[in-house]
């Protein structure tokens, strides 16, 4: 199971690979949460604008769920950070930049169904 450091090493990467330190320099963290059970689509993240942090659905914790999804879902937050909240035609631009996009998109949409009928873990938070 993904615990909190795993995400806060995750989004530093990402910070340094694609954003070039400005999550670290506006002191963004990341973090889980346990939303309600959707009843029409999964919510796999959320942001707190401005600045963050960061929330994944505890869900993204399991093993079983690609880390590329993780991964994906903490890109599309940071942009929301960077960006705005707006999905807007650049925003998806970016989005689309990182280099299995479309390889989350499908694993997404398979394993939909999965993910809003999972467990809502807690996950414990190691700093």
């Amino acid at each position: 199971m993904r615990n909190t450091a795993w995400l806060r090493r995750a989004l530093h990467a990402f910070d340094m690979i694609y954003f070039e330190g400005q999550l670290q320099d506006r002191g963004v963290d990341i973090k889980w949460f346990r939303p309600q059970p959707a009843k029409e689509s999964f919510l796999y993240g959320q942001v707190i604008l401005p600045g963050g942090p960061i929330m994944l659905n505890t869900v993204l914790a399991h093993d079983w769920v690609p880390t590329k999804i993780v991964l994906a879902t903490i890109h599309h937050e940071a942009l929301h950070v960077l960006l705005g909240e707006e999905h807007s035609p650049y925003f998806e631009l970016m989005e689309k930049q990182l280099p299995y996009y479309a390889e989350v998109q499908l694993l997404e949409n398979d394993l939909q169904s999965r993910l809003m009928q999972a467990p809502r873990p807690y996950v414990r938070d190691v700093r």
